[in-house]
């Protein structure tokens, strides 16, 4: 398995990548230090699994780069890992393609389990964003058709 990691403070970057090799020893963890240099990586033909991105880099950031990259690499899977729980930022990130969002105030072992969850198809939301997705939703459910009682039979 080989991620990408996206993150423009070297020191971030290396104690991430070193935290993850300790926890999951057989993987390749390769990086960049911005979102143009992820892309350049993955047009210079290498299909990392999955792609830890920052969002606020130089050159290039996480949310466009990552909309790239998705376009590049349909399967390849985004866990967007950023200090920014702005709405706009959470929505413009999943928007883009990530396939989970966390904080980087996460602990090491609940990243390692994010990364397998993520990898596994799921997506995650840092808890403390998930009530904002959930009020988008509820603000917005006149736009989610409803059922007839009839319906419900032919659903499988």
């Amino acid at each position: 398995m080989e991620i990408l990691i996206v993150e423009d403070y070297l020191h971030t970057r290396k104690t991430t990548a070193y935290g993850l090799k300790i926890k999951i020893p057989d993987i390749i963890i390769s990086e960049a230090d911005n979102g143009q240099a992820a892309i350049n990586y993955v047009k210079a033909g290498h299909k990392p699994d999955l792609i830890l991105m920052d969002i606020s880099m130089p050159v290039m950031n996480g949310i466009d780069a990552a909309l790239h990259i998705k376009n590049l690499l349909p399967d390849t899977k985004i866990i967007m890992l950023t200090s920014f729980s702005e709405k706009k930022l959470v929505l413009s990130a999943f928007k883009s393609g990530a396939n989970a969002y966390c904080l980087k105030n996460i602990k090491l072992d609940e990243l390692v389990n994010v990364i397998h969850t993520v990898l596994n198809g799921a997506i995650w939301i840092d808890p403390s964003i998930a009530q904002f997705i959930l009020e988008i939703m509820q603000s917005n459910i006149e736009l989610i058709p409803r059922l007839k009682n009839n319906q419900l039979t032919t659903l499988t």
